[in-house]
């Protein structure tokens, strides 16, 4: 008997810990949003940050408006509307090309912590804003990201919310609660470097969003992309992890993570054109 109990009772253990072990993943996954790695989860806690020369390589597509503009609409409003046909187009070659939409949360908590970019092996990061916060990025741009299963980054005039042409609270609650980032844009749109109201327009913006929302802001984008070190100095000490200028280009750093480059896009450039702009120079 003594000698059954020997033979049997370790191998009994063994196939239970088989069992549980072999299920694991399965059941570690079910919590698990489909676009992370379950590898990168379950190491969670061996996140190495990055080397201080580190630099991602993501393309930050900036658009404005999203719609048909007026027959009798200026230069500028023209160039900075996108028509729906085109945008679409513009997604149905990033999902065609393997282009996985992250956020810059996504992009400081890589350099903060190490995390990886929760997108799948073999993807490309590719980052998709909308300044201002305008009322047809909910009507025309909203439903066709959610079409092809891609998040984005609004950025808000916080005193334009709810005027006119741009989206009221209600509609930035349901776009924030369906996944896309939130960030700040100031609360009137000044030039900051010009503006005595500097501190508290960074500041509020993000106060403000944070409460009416009840989400944390933490990406910033200066208006028209004016800044110094002085401002981004201001957009540091307000609690934003990373902030957005009007520099071309793709490249992400830590030197640049307060300043970061990007791709505008303009109604009159070609899809070849707005393609190349997409990968990085041989």
């Amino acid at each position: 008997m003594k000698k059954f109990l020997l033979i049997f009772l370790p191998l009994g253990f063994i196939a239970f810990a088989a069992i549980i072990i072999l299920n694991l993943p399965q059941k570690v996954a079910q919590k698990i949003p489909g676009n992370f790695q379950l590898s990168n989860v379950l190491q969670s806690e061996n996140f190495v940050k990055p080397a201080p020369d580190t630099e991602l390589w993501i393309p930050i597509l900036v658009y404005h408006r999203i719609g048909i503009a007026p027959r009798n609409a200026g230069s500028v409003y023209k160039s900075l509307t996108i028509e729906p046909e085109w945008f679409e187009k513009h997604l149905q070659y990033l999902k065609e090309n393997n282009f996985e939409t992250v956020k810059f949360s996504d992009v400081a908590e890589f350099f903060e912590t190490g995390r990886p970019l929760p997108i799948a092996v073999g993807k490309k990061p590719i980052m998709i804003n909308f300044d201002d916060g305008y009322k047809d990025f909910y009507e025309n741009a909203f439903p066709i990201l959610q079409k092809y299963n891609m998040a984005g980054t609004v950025f808000i005039i916080v005193k334009s919310a709810g005027n006119g042409t741009y989206m009221n609270w209600d509609q930035l609650k349901e776009i924030s609660a369906a996944g896309i980032e939130i960030g700040a844009h100031t609360m009137y749109h000044p030039a900051l470097t010009a503006s005595k109201k500097a501190k508290w327009e960074i500041e509020e913006s993000k106060r403000e969003l944070e409460e009416r929302l009840g989400v944390s802001v933490t990406a910033f984008a200066y208006p028209s992309g004016k800044w110094n070190s002085y401002i981004e100095g201001l957009v540091k000490n307000a609690g934003y992890k990373s902030a957005r200028s009007f520099t071309t280009g793709n490249g992400i750093s830590l030197k640049n993570l307060f300043h970061i480059p990007v791709v505008r896009v303009y109604a009159n450039v070609g899809l070849e054109r707005w393609k190349n702009q997409l990968y990085k120079p041989i």
